[in-house]
């Protein structure tokens, strides 16, 4: 298996990003300075663990693959807005990455803490994918 890899992820596709960040719109302000993320849930990192080798050869084997997956809560810091999703990952909080502050990184949404303030129940359109180091 090639170990190169960064991540594995559902990529959202247009419609479902468009839905999701129009939805996550009516429930939180999202600042005009932030930028609008809303691609991908990650479902495994290769952080180089036992755990997260074996996910990424059992994803690899399924690249390509359109999922459905379901919209939870939206929850924020000053720093990042995400949606959890119900999806099957190796992150301890599956979300998408809706908004990042400026200056800020997509990774800051690991940091959320208070998820499920304001509910948000969707489906979105996926498709696995994996992104290599550079």
């Amino acid at each position: 298996m090639d170990d190169k890899w960064l991540y594995y992820g559902f990529f959202l596709d247009e419609d479902s990003r468009k839905k999701l960040i129009e939805g996550v719109s009516q429930l939180v302000h999202i600042p005009e300075d932030w930028r609008i993320i809303a691609e991908h849930c990650t479902i495994v990192f290769n952080n180089g663990s036992k755990d997260a080798i074996e996910a990424g050869e059992i994803c690899s084997k399924h690249l390509g693959e359109k999922v459905t997956i379901s919209t939870e809560s939206v929850g924020f810091s000053g720093e990042a807005i995400a949606v959890r999703v119900y999806a099957k990952s190796l992150n301890a909080n599956p979300h998408i990455t809706i908004a990042i502050a400026p200056g800020s990184k997509p990774v800051k949404s690991n940091e959320i803490k208070n998820f499920g303030l304001c509910k948000i129940h969707m489906n979105v359109e996926t498709t696995l994918k994996v992104v290599k180091r550079m």
